[in-house]
């Protein structure tokens, strides 16, 4: 499952070679891959679009439209992007078509993942949590995560509200890295461990 840490793989990767392209259609092969808006409203607005360049936040993955709005996509289980021309590889559930022939490949062989166009992306992204990348990302902040909470530590971990982009398998490494069990109290946890995990 594409983590924090993969999804903004993906964007270094292909931001320089899709930012100032310009989006000739979609083609969406799944559907069911498009979550917002309807199919008629989303095709007639991304025609045309100018990509002004990439964001990630937690484990979305946000293009940047000139025109003020964005197209956020989200891996889900076993989502990917990859760059092509005319060679779609198996399970491809979109096929984003860029002004220089080139496109981007949404494949999804769970078909869990799915996209949105949004003009503002709070309603989607506003609940997430800290970054765990991010300089306001402390010791200190991730203590006060922790204080008063009785739920398991992986479950903090996991809960995007409080940080956002850790999934199981990152929250299962920083865990056994610092030696505490997962169904540990949050609130129980020593100062050197909360450092040790943070």
């Amino acid at each position: 499952m594409p983590e924090l840490p993969e999804v903004e793989t993906i964007k270094n990767d292909l931001e320089p070679y899709v930012a100032g392209r310009s989006i000739i259609n979609v083609t969406l092969l799944w559907e069911r891959t498009l979550q917002h808006p309807a199919k008629e409203e989303f095709e007639r607005i991304i025609k045309g679009q100018k990509i002004s360049g990439m964001d990630r936040r937690g484990k979305y993955l946000i293009f940047n439209l000139e025109s003020g709005y964005k197209l956020v996509m989200h891996m889900r289980m076993s989502g990917s992007l990859m760059l092509g021309h005319n060679n779609p590889p198996p399970h491809t559930r979109a096929i984003v078509h860029l002004d220089n022939d080139t496109e981007i490949y949404f494949n999804d062989p769970r078909k869990f993942g799915k996209m949105q166009l949004v003009k503002d992306c709070d309603c989607l992204l506003g609940k997430l949590g800290i970054e765990p990348l991010s300089d306001e990302f402390t010791v200190e902040a991730f203590a006060g995560l922790l204080n008063n909470r009785k739920t398991a530590i992986k479950g903090i971990l996991l809960n995007q509200c409080l940080i956002a982009g850790i999934g199981n398998m990152y929250a299962d490494e920083a865990l056994f890295a610092s030696k505490i069990h997962p169904e540990r109290p949050a609130n129980s946890l020593s100062e050197e461990e909360i450092k040790d995990t943070a």
